[in-house]
């Protein structure tokens, strides 16, 4: 063979591999262009690659489960990468996306070694699954074009901490963020619909910046946590941050019960009355209110035994049944003087310091019960209405809670 002539119109490919058991890269012509790129998946030797320019198109899984690449440079003439076309290359720690691609493909880089990537604003399709099990990939800037995070994008990528969302972003798919144990992400304002699971099992600073069109869909019946799952992971921290002006409606527990969050924030959540709970949240320690939430819902803060500080709550004026029972840890709280408080909200609330309830000169005059009366009254205050409960069971009578007097403290002294 003549190398000093390019023989354009003659190609190999695997087929020729194994018929004339080439064993070299180097036994093979320069001057023959190689138009079957998964023919170098052969050759163990190759672990950086540039790929010809004579290549326009990627075929389908052309590289998939090549453990040898360690980089790959892509030309300008390259507009897409296909369908598992670098799948399971665990060993693919740096990849150069030219700035014509447009289109990247299901499970394009699905279980690479990828630590860091930016997407090039010229990409406007993102496949599903582009990136899912990249268990080393940290850093992430997703392109300008990009309207839509798909479904399974970063699936199990467990170090993923920086990620940047486009601007002008509208949909976050299923599962696009699930199992992130370490993610760091503001959800643009943009965003017009978070569906289920889309955020599930994730640990770390998740700031939701979105506006009152945007949509966060409901679970399945049996699973209702949807924004925020768990994963029992030992990882410390999640501060969880509602910005300003967020006007959606959460009518469901965005919070699982044993989540690592540590602090809410709800910043100037617009909704007056919160329709879910942060209830049994085992290590929450701190509450920012949004200063327009004037209801609480019953057993809103209910054993959260890490709770010591809720801040922000002068302009709560209705707190339900059970509100801070079992807030073992809590510290201090500061209730609106004309707020009407329902019953047992203050049991076993037993590192209380500062207690500043409505009263008329030292005497409480809403309902309460005898649980909550020995936490008021370790503050100089006076219960004048107390429930107190039989047991229903061996009582005849359908009326099994009646208001007594402060005299009153057991049972026999309500007959006599």
């Amino acid at each position: 063979m003549d190398l000093k002539v390019v023989y354009k119109h003659v190609k190999i490919d695997n087929e020729d591999f194994f018929t004339n058991s080439i064993s070299d890269i180097n036994e093979i012509s320069k001057s023959v262009n190689i138009y079957s790129l998964s023919l170098l998946n052969n050759f163990t030797e190759i672990t950086e690659l540039s790929v010809p320019l004579h290549i326009k198109k990627l075929k389908t899984s052309v590289f998939d489960n090549n453990t040898n690449l360690v980089s790959v440079n892509l030309h300008n003439n390259i507009r897409k990468i296909p369908t598992r076309c670098f799948f399971n290359c665990g060993n693919l720690k740096q990849i150069d996306l030219p700035p014509t691609l447009t289109k990247i493909g299901d499970s394009a880089f699905s279980q690479c070694g990828i630590e860091s990537l930016k997407i090039p604003d010229s990409v406007s399709f993102l496949g599903e699954s582009a990136f899912q099990n990249c268990t080393e990939l940290e850093h992430l800037t997703f392109s300008k074009s990009l309207f839509i995070i798909p479904n399974g994008c970063c699936d199990g990528c467990h170090v993923l901490s920086d990620v940047v969302l486009p601007e002008n972003l509208l949909e976050i798919c299923s599962r696009a963020f699930q199992q992130n144990y370490n993610l760091d992400v503001d959800i643009p304002k943009s965003v017009t619909k978070i569906e289920q699971d889309a955020f599930y099992e994730c640990l770390g600073n998740i700031y939701l910046d979105v506006g009152p069109e945007c949509k966060i869909e409901k679970d399945s019946p049996w699973d209702i946590d949807v924004l925020f799952g768990t994963y029992n992971y030992n990882k410390e921290c999640n501060h969880v941050i509602f910005a300003e002006d967020l006007h959606i409606k959460v009518n469901f527990t965005p919070f699982k019960k044993d989540k690592y969050i540590k602090v809410i924030d709800f910043g100037n959540l617009t909704t007056k009355k919160l329709n879910w709970s942060c209830s049994g949240i085992q290590n929450l320690e701190k509450v920012y209110m949004s200063p327009l939430v004037t209801k609480f819902k019953g057993m809103m803060f209910k054993n959260c035994v890490k709770l010591k500080h809720i801040f922000g709550m002068e302009n709560v004026v209705k707190i339900r049944f059970e509100c801070f029972n079992n807030c073992v840890a809590l510290e201090e709280l500061v209730i609106n003087k004309s707020a009407k408080i329902e019953t047992n909200c203050f049991v076993n609330c037993t590192s209380l310091t500062k207690l500043e309830i409505p009263n008329y000169e030292r005497k409480v005059e809403f309902l309460v019960t005898q649980e909550d009366q020995k936490v008021i009254e370790q503050f100089n205050y006076v219960c004048t209405q107390i429930s107190v409960c039989f047991d229903a069971n061996n009582c005849k009578s359908k009326l099994v809670e009646f208001t007594t007097n402060p005299n009153i403290n057991t049972k026999q002294d309500a007959f006599f």
